[in-house]
This record gives C-alpha cells, sequence and structure tokens, in this order.
C-alpha cells in the first residue's frame, strides 16, 4: 500500500518547465486546481472503490506543483514538458516525498478540459500510450478541473 501510495503522490505531478511556444502553451492550459483520479495502475483498471477512496489534489501555479490529499501536502516540485514528441512528453522532477531527487517519466493528454497522464516510477522507462504495463507500478491519472 505504502509503495502505491507513494506512486499515487508521484502521479498526481503535472506542471511543466518551458521549452519553446508548445511548452509554454501546454503549460498554461495546466494551471490552477485540479482533482486526480487513478484510473488504471500496472495493467489493471481501478475499481470505483479505489477511486472513491484516493483523490488527490494538484495544484500548479507557474511550473511549479504541489500536491494534497485531505488538505495535507504530500509533495511539490517541477516538471519539463515537451510539446514536440507524440504523445507530448512530461519528466516530474520532485523536491520532496518518497522521489525526491528522482525523475519520473510520462505521457500526457487532453480529452477537451480534461488531462489524462501516463507516469512510470522513477528509473523505468517512459510509457509510450495512455495504458498502463502490466506487472509495472505505471498509473493512468484523469485530471479534472477543480471548480470554484
Amino acid at each position: 500500500m505504502l509503495k502505491r501510495f507513494s506512486l499515487l503522490i508521484a502521479v498526481a505531478l503535472v506542471p511543466a518547465l518551458a521549452f519553446c511556444q508548445g511548452n509554454l502553451d501546454e503549460l498554461k492550459k495546466m494551471q490552477g486546481t485540479w482533482n486526480c483520479v487513478v484510473e488504471e495502475e500496472g495493467g489493471k483498471q481501478a475499481s470505483d472503490e479505489e477511486k472513491k477512496e484516493l483523490i488527490l489534489t494538484l495544484v500548479i501555479e507557474g511550473d511549479g506543483y504541489k500536491t494534497y490529499f485531505n488538505d495535507k501536502l504530500l509533495t511539490s516540485g517541477n516538471l519539463r514538458v515537451d510539446a514536440t514528441k507524440s504523445p507530448m512528453a512530461i519528466d516530474a522532477l520532485p523536491k520532496d516525498g518518497p522521489y525526491a531527487g528522482k525523475v519520473q517519466l510520462g505521457v500526457f493528454k487532453w480529452d477537451g478540459e480534461v488531462m489524462f497522464a501516463n507516469f512510470a516510477k522513477p528509473g523505468d522507462t517512459r510509457p509510450t500510450n495512455f495504458k498502463t504495463r502490466a506487472d509495472s507500478e505505471d498509473a493512468l491519472v484523469r485530471y479534472v478541473r477543480k471548480k470554484s
């Protein structure tokens, strides 16, 4: 459970450091507060119960992020995004928490106003799509902008 929770902390991270105008555009779309729900992990769909139990909040300001669980700060840091890749690539760079100082590779996409990201655990290769790999610690997360 702790291993899974640590991964979920890290996957809830989706701000970006910009490299080009496309990256700036993606970062601008990410600004704000998001509810984060894990849809799939390690090749398996999350149950409805699991989706209800573990809802994280992500706050993106500039190129920084903060991730909360029940209003408690879990981790913060920065990410890099590369909008020129297909699918778009994102690298989580947590400053604290269980993955502090490690790079977590992922991909992200938009479905209207909803954002999806598939992250691997640090040290694993970047996912290439939006299905988690069986027997991995990949996590596919759905981000829905929180309404004021």
